[in-house]
């Protein structure tokens, strides 16, 4: 009697293992209609082609791969700074508020603190404008509402 519970159970397993296991086949009808299926029909026998079904399974590295390259694309997507051209940016907050009121009455220096307020206020516009970058260098409508846009000021000579 047990030879036989074990005959049906191996059976059992095959034939589970089979229909998983199945081949699937892939054939043109007479109106150029592909259809896919595990039983051709006779008069597609010859022509059917057998269908390799392999579905790869990602093991944990190949996933913490994608991962860590999703993240670096991610972060390559980000606005980065541009660098402007010009004097660089004045750290000095008391000589940016002296542009307004220079008592110094030298030319030279009235200018050249004219010319740093002006490109402190560019960095500032494009620094409002960033987010509102696409990939190719584009703004997005909403800049217009949220940010001022200045022109780029001319080089300082000095």
């Amino acid at each position: 009697m047990m030879p036989i519970k074990q005959a049906v159970l191996l059976a059992f397993i095959l034939m589970s293992a089979v229909a998983y296991c199945g081949d699937i086949y892939k054939w043109v009808d007479a109106d150029g209609k592909v259809h896919y299926g595990n039983a051709i029909p006779k008069s597609h026998k010859d022509d059917a082609m057998k269908v390799d079904v392999y579905v790869p399974v990602v093991t944990d590295k190949q996933r913490q791969e994608a991962e860590a390259r999703a993240a670096k694309d991610k972060e390559s997507l980000k606005p980065k700074p541009i660098p402007m051209p010009g004097p660089s940016p004045v750290s000095n907050p008391v000589a940016s508020s002296s542009v307004q009121a220079s008592k110094s009455g030298n030319p030279y220096t009235d200018k050249k603190l004219r010319c740093e307020e002006e490109w402190r206020k560019y960095r500032e516009s494009l620094d409002c404008v960033a987010p509102y970058m696409n990939g190719a260098g584009a703004l997005r409508a909403e800049a217009y509402d949220h940010c001022v846009m200045l022109k780029q000021p001319e080089l300082c000579d000095f």
